[in-house]
């Protein structure tokens, strides 16, 4: 019996509080890591682990609200999910990242954690600030992110 690949995971501003606890876990678990931010430069600190970082399998720099980066970046790295961990305030990366893994081929799953969610709603106002009175509430709800992430790609 052969030993199962590890699924191929890209990860969109995995440099940030959600995104790089995300990456840290991930990492951990053996998913093959491909992450996307918008500067390499410190990347260990933001993920504050050496051993994350090491464990990357590619970074991709860029800006992920751009849909030729974010295409090209799908086209390079023939992944099985793609997670996006922006805030609330990310609209453009968010309505990308679903253009961009909707024509992608093969198409990735697609997860959505962090405030990336609630900006499904037409108003523009923010599901964080708006619906759960404030950052500093949904902040502490990061664990919570993290393990609903880690379920949906179980």
């Amino acid at each position: 019996m052969s030993a199962e690949l590890p699924i191929k995971l890209l990860i969109v501003a995995a440099a940030g509080g959600l995104g790089s606890a995300i990456t840290r876990q991930a990492v951990s678990a053996g998913y093959a890591v491909s992450v996307l931010v918008r500067s390499e430069e410190g990347l260990a600190e933001r993920l504050k682990s050496a051993e994350a970082a090491a464990g990357i399998t590619k970074v991709f720099v860029g800006d992920a609200s751009d849909p030729t980066v974010l295409s090209g970046v799908l086209q390079k790295g023939g992944f099985d999910v793609v997670g996006v961990a922006v805030g609330a305030q990310s609209r453009a990366v968010v309505e990308n990242a679903i253009a961009q893994v909707a024509a992608a081929d093969p198409q990735p799953a697609l997860v959505m954690t962090g405030g990336s969610p609630a900006l499904a709603m037409e108003d523009g106002s923010s599901a964080v600030t708006g619906a759960f009175g404030g950052a500093e509430w949904a902040q502490s709800l990061r664990d919570m992110h993290v393990g609903i992430t880690f379920a949906a790609l179980q």
